[in-house]
């Protein structure tokens, strides 16, 4: 998402607000992963890296809008209110796999096995969801992969 935006910028010849999004986007990472690496583990650094690029994603979109008049409409709040929408069962069932895993005596190839079943139950239910709600991007990304097999059969 904030890669889009960057692009948009990139296209109007302007590099410097990407530069300075991006190195806000590192401090806070770095700052947050820091901070939260004490409280939470290894969970305060993937938080860190999330909110690092949901924050970047929101200045670079406020720059953009402030460049390109108008870019922030209804459908695009409607769009970004699906995608987290979509993600909450996500985080829901990340955190419910966190306690099984955590609290079942499965080790090694049994643990692997466990977490990679629950990662791919997480994964099949944010695109079910995000299929449902008519998200934007997983509709095109469907239909990219329905133009491949249409191909590949003809």
């Amino acid at each position: 998402f904030p890669t889009r935006r960057s692009s948009d910028l990139y296209s109007l010849n302007d590099t410097k607000t990407p530069l300075k999004n991006t190195i806000i986007a590192v401090l806070i990472n770095i700052s947050l992963g820091y901070i939260l690496k004490s409280y939470m583990g290894i969970g305060g650094i993937a938080l860190a890296s999330t909110l690092g690029t949901i924050i970047s994603a929101i200045i670079l979109f406020i720059n953009v809008n402030k460049i390109i008049n108008g870019c922030i409409n209804k459908k695009t709040i409607v769009s970004i209110m699906k995608l987290f929408i979509s993600i909450a069962p996500m985080i829901i069932l990340i955190c419910i796999s966190n306690k099984i895993v955590s609290i079942s005596n499965l080790k090694g190839l049994y643990q692997i096995i466990m977490i990679s079943i629950m990662s791919l139950l997480t994964i099949i239910s944010y695109i079910l969801i995000a299929i449902a709600m008519d998200v934007e991007e997983i509709l095109e990304i469907k239909e990219v992969i329905m133009i491949k097999i249409k191909r590949k059969a003809a």
